[in-house]
């Protein structure tokens, strides 16, 4: 459903508009959150030892999409962020077959806009997706840019081929945005708003795909990306709006 970028931070300006939250992460509000983030915590620790046993992690690995062999590598922080990456997509409020949750955005140039008003009366497939241009003209593409999942300030920092800081206003992370629509994204690009509300109603940190419905139900949304992304799902969603393949 949204994506953040890995790109040089340039210069941004300031603004009132803060980021919600601590600097390094966030989580939805309420107990049942934290309740999420104790469970995950612990599976994400326990897939971390099963990893580190090859005849443990022989026998679990088909049951599950994750690559168990990276957890055994991973260090204490990075589970970390994996387990608040989950427990944000648990407490999620949308989900397959619900209607969409309308969020405010922001264009590259500043204006406010909502989820809404790209939905046109054609499906919306929130993210990039190689399925693009063979759907174009019948089903819109909208790439949210969120905030940063490996910010070199954050719980996971990238290596040393980017220099990217978590923004901390709405400009710096329009500044970043600008920089992904460079890089040749399809379809319409959007900023979340500082409140992070796509990270949180969507579920979607790091990545998420989602296809609204022209009547609003949300009709197919992929696991976490990287790794959750199952491509032959959305396109069947989309033969079944648009009838062709």
């Amino acid at each position: 459903m949204v994506r953040a970028s890995h790109q040089k931070t340039p210069q941004g300006g300031s603004d009132s508009r803060k980021m919600a939250g601590d600097d390094h992460g966030v989580l939805p509000p309420g107990h049942l959150a934290k309740v999420y983030f104790l469970v995950t915590t612990c599976v994400v620790f326990l897939m971390h030892f099963v990893g580190r046993v090859s005849c443990l992690r022989r026998l679990i690995q088909p049951w599950i999409n994750y690559p168990l062999h990276r957890f055994a590598i991973y260090k204490w922080n990075q589970l970390l962020f994996i387990a608040k990456c989950w427990s944000i997509s648990e407490a999620r409020k949308v989900k397959v077959g619900s209607q969409f949750e309308d969020i405010p955005l922001f264009t590259l140039e500043g204006e406010a806009r909502s989820l809404s008003s790209y939905l046109q009366g054609k499906p919306l497939v929130a993210e990039y997706s190689l399925l693009a241009n063979r759907y174009a003209g019948k089903v819109t593409f909208l790439t949210i840019y969120i905030r940063e999942a490996h910010p070199m300030d954050g719980e996971w920092p990238d290596d040393e081929s980017h220099k990217t800081q978590m923004h901390r206003t709405l400009p710096e992370r329009i500044d970043l945005a600008q920089l992904l629509q460079e890089s040749g994204l399809a379809g319409h690009l959007a900023v979340d708003s500082m409140q992070d509300l796509a990270c949180l109603h969507y579920g979607a940190v790091p990545e998420r795909i989602c296809l609204v419905a022209p009547g609003g139900t949300v009709r197919y949304m992929s696991g976490l990306g990287p790794w959750g992304y199952q491509l032959s799902g959305l396109e069947g969603a989309l033969w079944g709006i648009c009838g062709e393949r």
